[in-house]
């Protein structure tokens, strides 16, 4: 069974019927972005084959520098993106269950552009 990471802040796998998760995946729920940092860094320093799918608003809110930064999804997809990238490995499969659209379509041109680049880094190597 393959390994999942499912990044809502509320809603667990069960609750999401609005897209067709895949079903041979043991998933972990994070709800939090540095919760999810956690375990993308475990993903990837194991190499191990993982599927994520995202929420967009996960209300994640840090203070810093006299402001506060809402941190979402979104955040969280770049994030992983950059780490597979800098670790040589190939962008894992990904599925978008925010019920945000806006958010969904930003975060699934975010990965077709993260994707793209390393499709190009892999060709001039």
């Amino acid at each position: 069974m393959r390994k999942g990471i499912f990044l809502d802040d509320e809603r667990n796998v069960a609750d999401v019927v609005w897209v067709s998760l895949w079903q041979d995946v043991d998933w972990t729920v994070v709800r939090t972005y540095d919760e999810f940092v956690d375990a993308v860094l475990d993903v990837v320093q194991s190499e191990e084959e993982c599927v994520y799918s995202f929420d967009h608003d996960i209300q994640d809110f840090k203070e810093g520098h006299g402001r506060t930064v809402e941190r979402t999804g979104h955040d969280c997809l770049k994030f992983m993106c950059e780490e597979y990238i800098a670790a040589d490995l190939t962008l894992p499969p990904i599925m978008i269950h925010t019920r945000n659209p806006i958010g969904a379509e930003n975060m699934q041109a975010s990965y077709e552009h993260y994707r793209n680049y390393a499709d190009q880094l892999i060709t001039s190597n």
